[in-house]
Order: C-alpha cells, then structure tokens, then sequence
C-alpha cells in the first residue's frame, strides 16, 4: 500500500536588499539552512527589488539604510505603497537619528549591522509568528499597514514645548511622553530595536527615553510622518477619556505589581497600551470613521462588537500584534493582546498580563459610573483566575485609586 503524499508547507519568501555585494553574499551564506522553509531573493539597490517584488511579493523585506540612488527609508516607503501586509525591517550599520527617524512610518525594525545569522532569524521568526500569538491574521494585516498614530493635539504642543526649551528637563519630556501612548509606543519600539545594541529588552518607558536621548525623541515627535494631531474631524473618538484611561491603569497596574513585591515598570507600560490598538483602528481609513461613529457614546460591549463587524479583529489583538511586529518585549506584547482574557496566561502568581486585565476593568467599571452617577454599575467583568490572585481589601484599594485617578483634578 502506498504512503499518503504529504504537501510541504509553503515556504515564506523573503527579500533582503544592500548594495555591497559581498554583505549580500554573506547573507546568503549564513541563512543557508534556512532554504527548505524560506523563499528567499537578494538585490543589490531598492529599484531592482521593487520591480521584482511587483511581480512575485514577499512577506518580510530586509533592507540595508545608506544605498546610492534610493536609500532604505525610500525603498520603504515605496514597499508599503506595493505591499502594505508585508513586515519591514531595516539591517544597517547607519545610525544617523535623521535617516532613522526619517524611516519610522515604514519599518517595523531595525537590526544592528553585523549581526549574528541566529539573532537575525530569530528576528524574522518572532515577525512572522506574531499572528499566531494574537490568534488573527486580519490584526496581523492591519498593524502592518500602519503609519501614524493619533495623538491629542494639547498634549502634542506641550510636549513639543518642552522640546524646544533651551534647557530640556527631562523629567518633563518622561511625564508627557508617559501620558501619550502613541508617542510611548513609538520610543519603546525604537529602544527595543537590535539597532540601537542594547543587549535585552526595555519596557520602560522611562528608561526607554533616558537610553534614546533627547536629541532622538525630538526627532522622533518632530517627524511629521510618525505621529499625528487628531483633528477637529476625528472628535468623535474620545481621546480624553481614552488618555485617562490609559494613565490610570497604569497606575493601578504597576500598584498591582508592586504590592505583589515585583517590578512594576513592564505592567505601567503594558497599562498604557493596553488600547493602543483602538488608535490603529480608528486611523483606518473610512473603516476608522464609521467605528467612531458607531461606538461614541457606547458602552465598551458596543465597541468590542463593532470591532468585529468592522474589521473583523479586536483592539486588544491589533495592539498585540503591532507591538509584537515592532518587536517590543514578550510580555508587553501578552499583556496587551489578552488584557481582556488571561485566563491563558494565569497561573499562581501575578504577572504584568493579569495585573493590566484587572487595573483595566476597575478603571472602565469607575469611568462608567462616573459617566452615568444615576444607573446602577455592573460588577468589574474581571477573570475568576486573576481575581483568586487579588485580596478583596487590595481590590478596595485599587477602586479609590481609580476615583482618584479619573477625578476632573487628576485630568486638570
């Protein structure tokens, strides 16, 4: 009897461009091994692989920064015209901030040149799983199309005032920056790229800033292609109340974690981002417009309903995918794509993923019921898992801590 036929799986393609042939060369030496799974295609200047890649498209694209003619920031941005799905990442000895910065809107990495062929595919490999962590390849879809990300307009100018004082205090820049999760997410995945060779990972926002630099977050909150104000035709996104909430389970989150004698930094910045896939939503496109409009106003039931028949994925996936295609630290990366279930993740102790699910639900339960003082508030809707974790007198505590923290002083 004949052995069933088993199809190979399809193998990824790849296309790495760098115009010395000899890196090219050594590329192809090095990820040798990796040809039974991987479809990979090598060129020496962004024009070449942009008439290839119209004809046969690549998943991941790798590309060297200071090419002559079309430099990797270019090629990008071209890619992302061509192939908006595809994952972008940048593999370069040239650390110049403006040509960095200059290349944010479009790569999702950046990669230290030289690198050992094992980090490297190691790099790639997270890329490519990172839809599996989020269980939804349309997340996957949408993070990779994403160039901007919204931000208040007053929160914008004082953090650019700040920016351009003669003498920059940098514990204002860090108290802004840490009340802005788009510009946070930005600095996070800047610090956390092999570019920038820091041997482990940053998840502090913080630490991410001190590491940058200031001469760096200016450029990077200067760049009119990374970050957006949102407009006067964007008020039906609650930006206040999302910035709020965003803060407060911060706070609560690391208090969590702290308590539970552990190091808060991973949960505050986890809090923070927790919804960072809501602001991707609503800048896409005319999809972002109608889900605004539907939601404003609605309880978070509404807005989780509509995310689904919208777009067919959750902001708690989309954030979770982009922070993961940005290669940001695992656990930021879990924290935010389950932070509505983690009953995946519990387990007997707590941890930044349970410590953001709880803080989150507390501070939405405390938003509503100041909202509508006159109704009657549902119990917080957090996991049996993550509550066996939690005292109900430390659950008390949390709870006057998110009135305080959503109190109009608190937002003054």
């Amino acid at each position: 009897m004949r052995g069933l036929s088993v199809t190979p799986p399809e193998k990824r393609r790849l296309v790495f461009v760098d115009d010395e042939t000899q890196v090219l060369s050594a590329l192809r030496a090095a990820l040798r091994r990796e040809r039974k799974r991987w479809d990979m295609r090598f060129f020496s200047s962004g024009v070449e692989a942009l008439a290839a890649l119209v004809d046969e498209p690549a998943e991941v694209i790798v590309t060297d920064m200071r090419m002559p003619g079309m430099n990797g920031a270019e090629f990008l941005a071209r890619v992302t015209e061509l192939l908006p799905h595809s994952v972008r990442l940048v593999l370069s000895g040239e650390a110049a901030e403006s040509l960095t910065v200059s290349a944010i809107p479009y790569a999702h990495q950046w990669i230290s040149k030289p690198t050992e062929s094992s980090e490297l595919v190691n790099i790639i490999e997270r890329a490519l799983t990172t839809r599996d962590l989020t269980h939804s390849g349309r997340a996957y879809q949408i993070v990779t199309s994403v160039a901007k990300l919204p931000v208040l307009p007053q929160v914008y100018q004082a953090l650019s005032a700040a920016l351009a004082e003669a003498e920059v205090c940098l514990d204002r820049v860090c108290e802004l920056v840490q009340r802005q999760p788009s510009v946070s997410a930005r600095v996070l995945q800047m610090s956390n790229s092999a570019f920038f060779g820091l041997p482990r990972r940053i998840d502090s926002i913080r630490e991410a800033v001190s590491y940058l630099g200031l001469d760096t977050i200016k450029q990077l909150v200067f760049a009119a292609e990374v970050i957006c104000e949102l407009g006067p035709e964007d008020g039906s996104f609650p930006m206040d109340a999302f910035l709020q909430r965003a803060t407060a389970t911060s706070t609560l989150a690391a208090q969590l974690m702290t308590e539970a004698g552990m190091d808060g930094q991973s949960a505050a910045s986890a809090g923070l981002l927790h919804d960072i896939g809501r602001l991707v939503l609503i800048q896409s496109g005319e999809q972002g417009k109608e889900y605004a409009r539907q939601c404003k106003g609605q309880p978070e039931e509404v807005w989780l309903e509509e995310e689904q028949r919208i777009f067919g994925a959750g902001h708690a996936e989309v954030g979770g995918a982009l922070l993961g295609v940005w290669g940001l630290p695992h656990d930021l990366v879990e924290a935010v794509a389950y932070h509505h279930n983690p009953d995946p993740l519990c387990s007997s102790e707590m941890s930044a993923a349970i410590a953001v699910h709880i803080a989150q639900a507390i501070v939405r339960q405390e938003q509503s019921r100041l909202a509508a003082p006159s109704q009657v508030s549902s119990a917080a809707p957090i996991s049996e898992a993550a509550l066996a974790l939690v005292e109900s007198s430390a659950l008390q505590q949390l709870t006057s801590a998110a009135q305080s923290a959503l109190s109009p002083e608190a937002a003054a």
